[in-house]
Formats: structure tokens, sequence, C-alpha cells
């Protein structure tokens, strides 16, 4: 009896109670600091909110060591894409992901900007004549369909500029997602995540809110 009554002097102090199914606060050493989160590049940070004790910066952000980059590569105080060579077994700590730097990169965006320069070209064209060009709306295929309307051939010629360039467009996107290489990220960087946790107990009723960001 002398022995359970030194245990219970001698225990620490309750802490607070928990649900059973309420997860654990994270350690404070896990937790970021409000200043990764205020908007400006303060304390520690490599740029704004990212690289120091907050989250890794991404690509093209300022750096002083590689920690501080989501590719875990730093060049000249600047983030950089780390690439993957196909065939090349994946880096302990690293996942695999789209390239956005490398030639098929660029050919995407080109692809994009070609289709977006012609289509809403062909979209004007529809908006000001719609009886006659109506079928402009419809994407790359619009401006040939809308040539039997036109009798001039100054105005055919142009529609099939306007045709050829939305073409290329695809043509070029397409081709960029063919050929997309593959960039290393660092499997670490902590991901935003949230769970809406509806509970009923028996005299009352909640919904928690767990997440980590």
């Amino acid at each position: 009896m002398d022995d359970l009554d030194d245990l219970r002097r001698t225990a620490p102090p309750p802490g607070p109670r928990r649900r059973p199914w309420q997860a654990a606060p994270p350690p404070q050493s896990l937790r970021a600091p409000q200043s990764c989160r205020d908007g400006e590049k303060t304390g520690l940070e490599s740029d704004i909110d990212c690289g120091g004790p907050c989250r890794p910066c991404p690509i093209e952000k300022s750096c002083r060591l590689a920690r501080d980059c989501i590719s875990g590569l730093c060049n000249a105080g600047e983030c950089v894409e780390r690439p993957y060579e196909p065939g090349t077994p994946i880096p302990p700590g690293y996942d695999l992901e789209t390239s956005h730097s490398d030639a098929a990169a660029s050919t995407r965006t080109a692809g994009m900007w070609f289709f977006a320069a012609g289509y809403a070209g062909a979209y004007v064209a529809a908006l000001s004549l719609p009886s006659r060009l109506g079928a402009m709306y419809v994407p790359v295929l619009g401006p040939w369909i809308a040539m039997g309307e036109l009798d001039t051939g100054g105005a055919k010629a142009a529609l099939a500029i306007d045709g050829t360039v939305q073409g290329a467009g695809v043509v070029l996107f397409l081709g960029g997602l063919v050929g997309a290489g593959h960039q290393l990220v660092r499997s670490d960087v902590p991901v935003a995540t949230l769970q809406v946790l509806p509970t009923v107990g028996r005299d009352q009723a909640s919904i928690d809110l767990l997440g980590t960001f």
C-alpha cells in the first residue's frame, strides 16, 4: 500500500485530456514559424516564405543552401531543377515529376501561345459576323469550315492562316507532352492535408479539423 501511495505522489500531473479519435498536435520542432506565412522575406528565409526554417523554395526562387530548394539543388543563389536521366535509379529521398524547364516544356509553352493567339482572332471574327462566321467558335477546324461562307480570296486566306496557327499550336503542345522529361523533387517536402472528422458523443456533437500546412 505504501508503494502505491509513493507512485501516486511521484507521478507527473495528467496532461490535457484528448478524445480517443483526436490526433496529437505535431511537435513544436515540426511546426513552421509564423513568419513562414506572412508574405515577406524575414529571418532566415532565402525567399518569401520559403527556405531556411520554412518549406523548401520552388524552382527559380532564391536560395543559400541546397536544402532551401525543393529540388535539393542551389546554383548561384537560385533553385534550379535537378534533371532525371532516364534509366537511372531514383535516388533515395526523391520523387519524379514532369520537368518545367526542358526543351519539351518550352515546346508546350509555345504551343499554348500559338493556339491562344489563333483562337483569339477566330473568336473576335465570330463575334463580328456570327451569322456567317459562327463556325469559328470551333477550335482548329472552325476557320476551315467558315471559309465556305466567304467569297473573297483575301478573307479565305486569313482564315486559312488562322486555322494553321491554331493547328500548329495543338501539334506543338501535344509534342511537348509526348517528349516531356522529368525532374527529381525531394520527397520529404510536407504536403498540406486536411481531414474533417464529424463526431457524435453522448451529450454533444462536434466536427474536428485535423491537418498539416
